[in-house]
């Protein structure tokens, strides 16, 4: 796995460039640079080619939906056409957050959570998830330690995981789901992705007795897009997202796998060291709210004004976070300020939030972002404890949902 990174000695003042033609090992550093570069652009047209396949079967499920729309606007299954377009729209953001998690770049809410009672939670979706000829066999214990994870993306992963094992056991088997804690030492003899600082850690592990992996195909397993599968039948991000996001979460994944003997596949996480339940926000219905939507695409702005409306809720627009900021010196008091992160101008969605609570000291904050780590240097988002961030596209429930949990934190307040 390649990173962006410089590697060693490849820097300036340390590559083979400043080096005398005749020094030793001059001609040895050349080749490593040589090689470098070309896996580097090897790994890169992978991830590339991966997702421009992909997002060209999503849109042409789009477009040819919505061309067949506008042909026949009164066709009889018009729901259904719509139906497969958003479907299609939503797995191409979801795919957007796999390579995201996969770069570690995935917008996260970590909770406190036990590992063995959340995927005991999970168990009716897997068993739907197999056939009767595989046989689902669990080790999750109560006293396990706990994890401070994303909740979603955990049972994205596992689900994953577990979809992986019953594709590679077409004639049946045995799928086992498990939890254990391991210190650190122990995992110095076993295929790791990632380097581990000591300590105690949980692992989650999916393992099948399927038809396992050579040595060729293990290391490659965590790369994005491959896959063995036959065409259709997975985009090979399941376990370059798992280790993605186990790295984001502090963490790494390993496998360990036998031609004909199955595959194991874990997860590891650091045990968390301090009790602190974070509560889920409470979600209420509420309208009314007198909102300042800042977005400079035209199309998105359009969009989610109308979806504002819908409920009551009063719209005024700017297109940049300058024209918001003067809109608010002009005298404008929103209870609300749902605004884009990078933005035309020089105010992006950061230095905006500050320039109005200096003026507003109490207007509540909805960022929608486009990519969770676009925010400015100096400028996180983090900074704004109570401020709700959504990612692009936002499915219109989820987007009303946190308009009415502003809403109703404001008549708490009241």
């Amino acid at each position: 796995m390649t990173s962006d990174e410089e590697k060693p000695g490849a820097s300036a003042g340390t590559g083979p460039r400043d080096l005398p033609a005749d020094a030793p090992g001059h001609e040895l550093l050349d080749r490593a640079a040589v090689l470098y570069q070309s896996q580097k652009k090897e790994a890169l047209g992978r991830l590339t080619g991966g997702a421009a396949h992909e997002f060209n079967n999503l849109l042409s499920v789009i477009v040819g939906n919505l061309e067949l729309l506008r042909e026949e606007p009164d066709a009889p299954d018009g729901d259904a056409l719509i139906g497969h377009a958003i479907a299609a729209a939503f797995r191409g953001a979801a795919l957007t957050q796999q390579m995201l998690a996969y770069a570690g770049r995935a917008q996260q809410s970590p909770v406190r959570l036990n590992a063995g009672e959340r995927i005991t939670r999970m168990l009716p979706e897997i068993r739907r998830l197999l056939p009767e000829n595989i046989d689902l066999r669990t080790a999750l214990p109560e006293r396990v330690a706990d994890i401070e994870v994303d909740r979603a993306l955990l049972e994205d992963a596992v689900t994953n995981l577990a979809l992986n094992a019953r594709d590679a056991m077409a004639p049946g088997g045995m799928l086992t789901l498990a939890v254990h804690e391991e210190d650190i030492p122990a995992l110095a003899s076993t295929f790791t992705a990632g380097g581990l600082s000591s300590g105690r850690y949980v692992v989650i592990s999916v393992a099948d007795t399927g038809c396992g992996m050579g040595p060729e195909v293990q290391a490659h397993a965590f790369d994005p897009f491959f896959t063995t599968k036959s065409v259709g039948r997975g985009s090979g991000m399941g376990l370059s997202t798992a280790l993605g996001f186990c790295q984001q979460s502090g963490g790494t994944a390993r496998i360990s796998s036998q031609i004909e003997a199955g595959t194991t596949v874990e997860m590891v996480f650091p045990a968390a060291l301090h009790d602190q339940d974070r509560a889920p926000a409470q979600v209420t219905n509420g309208d009314g709210l007198n909102i300042l939507l800042v977005e400079d695409e035209p199309d998105v702005l359009r969009m989610l004004e109308r979806q504002l409306k819908s409920v009551g809720h009063r719209v005024s627009t700017a297109t940049s976070g300058d024209q918001a900021l003067d809109r608010i010196k002009g005298g404008l008091a929103p209870d609300l300020v749902l605004s884009d992160v990078v933005m035309p101008g020089a105010l992006q969605g950061p230095e905006l939030a500050h320039r109005i609570h200096e003026i507003l000291p109490h207007v509540a904050l909805i960022f929608i972002s486009g990519h969770p780590k676009e925010t400015p240097p100096g400028a996180e988002l983090e900074q704004f404890a109570d401020a709700i961030i959504l990612s692009k596209p936002v499915p219109k429930a989820q987007l009303l949902d946190a308009v009415a949990s502003v809403a109703a934190r404001a008549g708490g307040q009241a």
